[in-house]
């Protein structure tokens, strides 16, 4: 996993998509399907080369699509994690982030925060807590790039081993920038778009590639039309960037398995491409 952590990942989305204004009858459930796939390298070892899927959609209502600067997408349901709370028992209280209108800042989203203190990777050392996941990237996510604020009325939530990097006060209230360790679950629903890279056996069968604690390449795909409650039809092609693709599965057979969902929550089916190459993708 260093050489997974090591790599220069990132995406991008390239959309196409069209509507006919006599509309089809679509249901509401997100269908799609398997168009093209396709692999670009660059010349240059440095320059990150390029896999590219495209699929065919249909929607009945339109509402496909999620823009990561737009407040509303980034809270709940579409918030990226779950955090927790000791709730003076062995169970856990469960609670989200409320955006704001500054994509810079989340606030953690409390109910009660005289309910029990906030979950750190210390509160295993807790009785009753000692069930906690161990320390790991993929279950304590530490907040020192995430800006995550607590309002100063939520205080009583937090130990007496935080630290705060900075202060923030608006019009109605104070808030603190954080700098811990928190306890996670990831949202299902943060991104719409969900990509397996799947690896033959020499069984022939198939292994879903594990890319550790990194995010991989499910993401978001943006909104493909602001005119709601409209039937969309098209092909959406997702490019995938990274300079470790020929060194992780060069010379792999493997397939793709795709499926985004709506923002009505609603999942597509799921598609598989054909068994490949990367070298017989090569364009």
């Amino acid at each position: 996993m260093k050489v997974i952590k090591g790599l220069s990942v990132f995406f991008f989305l390239a959309v196409g998509f069209s509507s006919c204004f006599d509309p089809p009858e679509f249901p509401n459930q997100p269908e799609i399907g398997y168009e093209d796939i396709y692999f670009k390298v660059t010349p240059d070892v440095v320059i990150p080369d390029t896999l590219v899927i495209v699929i065919t959609f249909k929607d009945g209502d339109g509402d496909l699509g999620l823009s990561q600067d737009d407040p509303q997408y980034r809270s709940d349901p579409y918030h990226q994690l779950y955090f927790y709370q000791e709730n003076n028992t062995q169970k856990l209280s469960t609670f989200t982030v409320r955006s704001t209108t500054n994509i810079q800042y989340e606030i953690l989203d409390i109910p009660n925060p005289s309910l029990g203190k906030l979950i750190f990777p210390r509160t295993k050392k807790k009785i009753n807590y000692d069930t906690l996941p161990e320390y790991t990237c993929r279950n304590y996510t530490y907040l020192a790039g995430r800006n995550l604020l607590i309002e100063e009325t939520d205080l009583a939530a937090l130990d007496s081993f935080v630290k705060f990097t900075d202060t923030l006060t608006s019009s109605t209230s104070k808030f603190y920038q954080l700098l811990d360790t928190l306890y996670f679950t990831p949202n299902p629903n943060y991104n719409n778009i969900t990509v397996d890279f799947m690896i033959k056996n020499n069984n022939g069968s198939f292994t879903k590639y594990d890319w550790g604690c990194i995010s991989a390449f499910d993401q978001r795909f943006p909104v493909l039309s602001e005119n709601t409650k409209v039937p969309l039809e098209g092909s959406l092609a997702y490019r995938m960037i990274g300079t470790g693709f020929t060194s992780l599965f060069g010379g792999k057979t493997m397939k793709l398995r795709i499926q985004i969902k709506d923002r009505a929550l609603n999942s597509s089916n799921i598609i598989e491409t054909p068994e490949f190459t990367l070298d017989k993708i090569r364009r």
